[in-house]
């Protein structure tokens, strides 16, 4: 190919440049906004979204192969993730935090005393703290995330 041939058709490739560029541009906003809804860290975040804008060939089919199958959004019919939930601290149920008392025992919800105990992760089976927002082992989401979603930190 010679200098002419660029000479001549270099509108056409950079508008073909533009275009794919923009595509990859577009698919990192719907990966940043997939990521976020999947628990990613805001760091995680970053780096897919910015790794798709300017290598989108390589790592768009790559974010796809390794993220997380962990979506906590709520379906129709089902109640929302983000309502926090504390356990009772004499049997141990989960409440939402509106309750006062607790839906199994009936017994007063004191404000002060934090969760404590062990839930097991529901992708590898190991023991993780009951306020873990991910597994100790396998690095899944497991656990609620505040609903402003990382914006504090």
């Amino acid at each position: 190919m010679s200098a002419d041939y660029f000479q001549q058709y270099w509108m056409t490739i950079f508008a073909i440049f533009a275009a794919v560029w923009y595509f990859f541009g577009v698919m990192a906003y719907r990966v940043q906004e997939d990521a976020k809804k999947r628990g990613l860290s805001r760091t995680a975040v970053t780096f897919w979204s910015v790794s798709i804008v300017f290598f989108g060939p390589i790592f768009l089919p790559l974010y796809f192969i390794f993220r997380s199958n962990a979506i906590f959004t709520a379906k129709e019919g089902e109640t929302p993730l983000n309502i926090k939930y504390i356990l009772c601290p004499h049997c141990g149920e989960s409440n939402t935090s509106e309750r006062t008392s607790c839906a199994k025992c009936n017994k007063q919800l004191d404000e002060g005393i934090p969760a404590v105990g062990t839930k097991a992760c529901p992708y590898c089976g190991a023991e993780n703290s009951v306020d873990a927002g991910r597994c100790v082992s396998c690095d899944q989401v497991i656990g609620y995330g505040r609903a402003d979603n990382d914006e504090d930190e």
